[in-house]
């Protein structure tokens, strides 16, 4: 059996779009991707305007422990820091797929 898929997400909060844009495209995943790292998404809340979330899918946990805990990230404070909604507890999940269904095309 193949390691499962790893989902990061991480909540935000901004009053402006473009700001948390702008910091979200200077984060080490949007300027080169690291190994392991299937694909990134910045998402805004559709009922809470000023609510957004970064998820980020890895190819196994592993993978997104060694960017987490390497020299493109530890120790480097993320443009979107002040963003992270710590009003949220955890601000942060780190989850692993344990199933998976296909949505209709139609």
């Amino acid at each position: 059996m193949t390691a499962p898929h790893v989902l990061v997400t991480v909540y935000l909060r901004s009053p402006e779009t473009a700001t948390l844009v702008s910091a979200y495209r200077q984060t080490s995943w949007a300027t080169g991707a690291p190994p392991g790292l299937l694909r990134s998404e910045l998402i805004r809340d559709v009922d809470d305007p000023t609510g957004y979330a970064v998820v980020s899918e890895w190819s196994s946990l592993a993978a997104f422990r060694a960017w987490q805990e390497g020299p493109d990230h530890a120790g480097k404070p993320s443009a979107l820091r002040p963003f992270q909604d710590r009003d949220r507890t955890p601000h942060y999940v780190v989850g692993e797929t344990v199933a998976t269904a296909e949505g209709s095309t139609r």
